[in-house]
């Protein structure tokens, strides 16, 4: 079974009692009430026949780290029930020696009993200076434990290995990778410097600092050795090789220039000091990199004699050696060229300020008719329970499902699925307890189960929808055998009180063209153990790094707040969390520009709105020729509630970016 407790204590409570309890209390501070199996608290779970039968149960299979206080009379006969939970700690430690903790001390006889050796360490009570000390410990080696069970699951889902003479071949690519890797990444930090100019007048912005941090792109190991890992599977045939290590473009420079060639930020001059009299002639230069001119790149050795060269440490001869011949990619664009290239993002950063009028909205239903809440602000903390065992949408709706449904699916909406990644799923919902039990799954387990496209597909002679109960209610997520992963949706409000609106692109396979929140996605499962039992890391490092993604900056984690827990009635019941970014120092003319610059494709286009028209959202089903989606209407609802019930002074608007 999966395990029910992610530490259970054992003791022998004539011995350690008050000690252990205060420890006890430590670990659900740490890590929630329901985590911890300890006599005191769980009495309910002893008052049973064959009690013994259980604990063996609990000690081997139920806790993912038992933890043994050993003393002197630990184990012996009389001692039933700490002998019995001893005997299922040894098939434990068996198992995986990490998964149990061994504190307090036995003398030799006791040793012996326990079948303890030398190599067998006992840690010293002693050597925790407070209960608080000893809880962090056990804390810290549960975390150790849950990511190596995290990442024994993403080993069984990678695809077969490769053939061996091809998986050498790797290795030998990236062993010279690795030899000169140092030299790279020195060379990237010494680049910094000329990454980014300052930009003059163009589409409105006024001196203003296009890229708010200046970091190299040098290549990353982990990026290469995948790189040559994706030649191999798409070329059996062939075995991949590094191409030249001394022949790497390691760093990109990227210059902006204005309208004209006179407000050129990286002159022709200023770019052959910085790589070489011979890398870059005048004639090299665009006459115009604005309008439909294309944007200039080129490709450079490192040269004796540059900026760059004296950069590299010449008091270390055989480092500017080793970089001398390395190649470095210059670019001279626009940043509209720069917004098209690099972001597909060809409407103008900023929309009007035009208010919404009666005239330009339909009315709409009632949000709340799609979405019933489980919990929301006003509520008190939900905690998260992870449960690292897969789900696989075959073994709870049948064997073969998943293709079944998949090849069912409109094209459209199957090539907008680009990853098959890992996300969190839904799997119990224990609303007494505020907690939230998260497994693993795949992302395409609930494309063919939650998703519209999918509801009326029929498999063994039942439709998708049947599956899942009747709306609005649904079968408990512990008995819903769909995917049910977890999605995160925030609306961004403004420095200067503005509401960041997105009309989302055609090609997301959920709700296209829509105008929707200002930034959405689901629940990934990857380094989130590292994140604790409460819910609010879990929101808000995702829908953090959702921003970064869909609107090109990191908001402030303190700048994110959470707002419900509902189940979506579109999607049979998926659970959606809903939060508000609210900025303290960014307008919306930042935000707009940040998306612009960075963001990736799945909005076309940002819109802002101010507070009093933001009401009229919350009830439009369409606005300006877009359709309003659902979420959106829920999201701003949500999130004009909670700011009517948590006003206060706003920080004064800082100008420029970031």
């Amino acid at each position: 079974m999966s395990p029910k407790y992610a530490v259970a204590i054992s003791y022998r409570t004539s011995d350690h009692r008050d000690y252990v309890t205060r420890v006890a209390d430590r670990l659900r501070e740490h890590l929630g009430d329901e985590t911890v199996f300890y006599d005191l608290f769980c009495p309910e779970e002893l008052a049973r026949l064959n009690c013994d039968n259980y604990l063996v149960e609990l000690f081997t299979e139920g806790c993912t780290l038992a933890v043994a206080i050993i003393s002197d009379n630990y184990g012996r006969h009389g001692h039933e029930w700490t002998g019995t939970e001893w005997r299922s700690i040894k098939e434990k430690l068996k198992r995986d020696p990490n998964a149990v903790m061994l504190i307090g001390s036995a003398d030799l006889k006791a040793r012996r009993r326990l079948g303890l050796t030398d190599c067998d360490v006992i840690v010293p009570l002693t050597s925790f200076h407070t209960s608080e000390h000893l809880a962090a410990g056990i804390v810290s080696r549960l975390r150790d434990l849950q990511r190596h069970s995290s990442a024994a699951i993403a080993r069984e889902l990678q695809p077969p290995s490769l053939p061996e003479v091809q998986t050498e071949a790797i290795a030998s690519a990236m062993s010279a990778f690795h030899d000169n890797h140092r030299h790279l990444a020195r060379l990237g930090r010494l680049l910094c410097r000329y990454l980014v100019g300052l930009v003059e007048r163009h589409l409105g912005i006024s001196a203003t600092h296009v890229l708010d941090h200046r970091t190299s792109e040098v290549l990353v190991a982990e990026l290469v050795k995948k790189d040559l890992e994706r030649q191999a599977w798409e070329d059996p045939t062939n075995s991949p090789t590094l191409w030249k290590v001394k022949g790497l473009v390691v760093a990109r420079l990227v210059f902006f220039c204005a309208e004209h060639l006179d407000k050129v930020i990286a002159s022709p001059a200023s770019l052959r000091g910085a790589l070489g009299a011979d890398s870059v002639a005048p004639t090299d230069i665009p006459p115009s990199a604005s309008g439909d001119a294309s944007p200039w790149t080129r490709s450079v050795n490192i040269c004796r004699g540059t900026e760059l060269y004296r950069d590299l440490a010449p008091d270390d001869q055989a480092r500017v050696d080793a970089l001398e011949d390395l190649r470095v990619e210059v670019h001279l664009r626009t940043l509209r060229q720069h917004a098209e290239l690099c972001r597909g993002h060809q409407a103008p950063p900023i929309s009007s300020r035009a208010g919404l009028h009666p005239p330009q909205t339909e009315p709409g239903d009632d949000p709340n008719t799609h979405y019933s809440l489980l919990a929301d602000f006003e509520s008190p903390p939900l905690y998260i329970k992870p449960i690292l065992q897969l789900f696989s949408i075959d073994e709870t709706m049948g064997s073969g499902y998943r293709a079944h449904v998949w090849s069912s699916l409109p094209s459209r909406f199957k090539e907008s699925l680009t990853t098959n990644g890992l996300v969190a799923r839904l799997q119990h919902w224990d609303a007494a307890k505020r907690t939230l039990h998260l497994q693993p799954a795949r992302y395409k387990d609930q494309m063919v189960s939650n998703h519209a496209p999918a509801h009326d597909v029929i498999f063994q002679g039942r439709r998708v929808r049947e599956c899942a109960g009747t709306s609005p209610d649904w079968l408990p997520f512990e008995d819903s055998p769909l995917g049910n992963n977890v999605g995160v949706a925030a609306m961004v409000f403004t420095s200067d009180k503005r509401w960041v609106l997105s009309v989302r692109a055609s090609h997301p396979a959920y709700e296209p063209n829509k105008l929707g929140c200002s930034v959405s996605g689901g629940l990934e499962w990857c380094d989130s153990l590292d994140r604790g039992p409460t819910a609010e890391a879990w929101w808000r490092d995702r829908i953090i790094s959702e921003s970064s993604e869909e609107l090109g900056f990191r908001p402030r984690p303190e700048e994110v707040h959470f707002l419900a827990l509902a189940r979506e009635h579109q999607r049979l019941g998926k659970p959606q969390v809903f939060l508000l970014i609210e900025l303290r120092d960014i307008s919306f003319e930042a935000v707009a520009r940040f998306w612009y610059l960075n963001g990736d494709g799945e909005h076309v286009h940002l819109l802002e709105v101010g507070e009093l028209d933001a009401h009229h959202l919350t009830t439009a089903s369409r606005y300006n020729g877009h359709d309003v989606a659902a979420e959106l209407r829920m999201n701003l609802r949500l999130a004009l509630h909670y700011m009517n019930r948590n006003r206060r002074p706003r920080a004064p608007i800082r100008s420029g970016v970031g």
